[in-house]
Order: C-alpha cells, then sequence, then structure tokens
C-alpha cells in the first residue's frame, strides 16, 4: 500500500485559495448495527508534519490505524456520531449529511475567529449542498491526505464504540464484525434476532425484528 502525501491536497488548496483543507470522510453507512461517525481532519499545509502511513482507513491494517489515531490526535479534528435513533428516523444517507452539515458549521465558526479560510473536501456524492468552499468527490480517501486521516480518525473511533458495545451485546461479535454482516453476525441475527442496537430501518434486519431481544 503506497501512502499518501499532500500533492492532492496542495492541488486543491491552489484552486481554491485558501489557507486550509478539511477532509471529511463517514465510517459505519454499511453496517447493520449501531451508531455511524464522520471524522473532520484540518490540514494546515505550513504547519503540519507530514505522517508516513496514511490512507484510506479500509486499507491500513488494525494496528497500523490505531498507531496513526493517536499521531493524529493533536491536531485539530471533529469526530461526531450519528445516533442508532437518527439513523432509523431519517435514515442513513439524511443522517450522515446533518453530521456533515454540524461539522463544517462548528469548524467554520471556528476558523472565522482564526481569519482562515479552507476549503471541504468530503468524501462521496450527496444531494445535500454543503455551501461555498466544499467538494464532494468519490474515493477522495485513497486520494486526498486530509480525507484520509479523517476517515482514519472516524474509524478508529467508532471500532472503540463498537467493542464497548459488545460487552453488552455480546453474541453477535461486534468487537470484531463492528456491526457489518460478516458470516458469524448474520448466524448470531438467525440465533437470538436483531438486538437494541441494530438499524431497524435496514430491510435485512425487519426479518429478524420480531425476534428482537
Amino acid at each position: 500500500m503506497q501512502a499518501l502525501d499532500f500533492s492532492a491536497d496542495i492541488q486543491l488548496l491552489n484552486q481554491h485559495n485558501a489557507d486550509l483543507v478539511i477532509g471529511i470522510d463517514e465510517v459505519g453507512r454499511g453496517a447493520w448495527a449501531g451508531p455511524v461517525c464522520i471524522g473532520a481532519f484540518v490540514l494546515d499545509i505550513n504547519s503540519f508534519k507530514l505522517i508516513d502511513g496514511i490512507n484510506d482507513s479500509k486499507l491500513v491494517p488494525k494496528q497500523k490505524r490505531q498507531e496513526l489515531s493517536s499521531l493524529l490526535q493533536p491536531t485539530n479534528h471533529l469526530v461526531l456520531t450519528g445516533s442508532l435513533e437518527d439513523i432509523n428516523q431519517v435514515g442513513i444517507g439524511q443522517t450522515i449529511s446533518q453530521l456533515i452539515t454540524s461539522a463544517i458549521s462548528q469548524l467554520n465558526e471556528s476558523l472565522m475567529q482564526q481569519n482562515k479560510r479552507a476549503v471541504y473536501i468530503i468524501d462521496g456524492q450527496f444531494k445535500t449542498d454543503f455551501g461555498n468552499q466544499t467538494v464532494k468527490q468519490n474515493k477522495a480517501d485513497s486520494t486526498f491526505y486530509s480525507v484520509a486521516a479523517a476517515s482514519i480518525l472516524a474509524k478508529v473511533y467508532r471500532d472503540e464504540l463498537m467493542s464497548q458495545l459488545h460487552l453488552s451485546y455480546n453474541h453477535y461479535g461486534f468487537d470484531r464484525n463492528k456491526g457489518y454482516p460478516t458470516k458469524e453476525h448474520l448466524n448470531a441475527l438467525k440465533i437470538y434476532g436483531a438486538s437494541q442496537i441494530h438499524r431497524t430501518s435496514f430491510k435485512p434486519i425487519l426479518s429478524y425484528e420480531k425476534n428482537r431481544n
């Protein structure tokens, strides 16, 4: 796996005449249980020293992700969580869009105080208009250092949440599958039905809902 550098981020900075690149990515969209998270990472090319090994969190081994997350922690960033209630009420896509909107609002307020101009690069395509100075691009997490850093921070954070939830819902192996529909998870659903942290708005979960704990 080739690590990312700042080249794509610098190009984006120049195109938008900005001071900072802020990468945004989500984790947990495809899981059948637990919350969804988004990460936002503020990259200041002039002050941030490149950490080697950064790439899309799905491409980075677990132990390396944890190491990288620890190294990234001191840098300005946000990790926001979309609750199970929101996912079931408004859907996964709308929940993620709301989290992104909230992150941009919080960061814009901080940037105004610093008199800094940022460009936001968001992984994926959304119907939502996130405002000026925002760019939406598929696979941005494997192209832009800032987005990859955001994905690592969000992934490690969500994985830890799922490991904690495993302590209360230990039939499903959430410490291993993190809520994704692995064979182990599917077998547990057949035996125990859906738990209180399964996404009942997801069609595959509805068939297990009648056996809910």
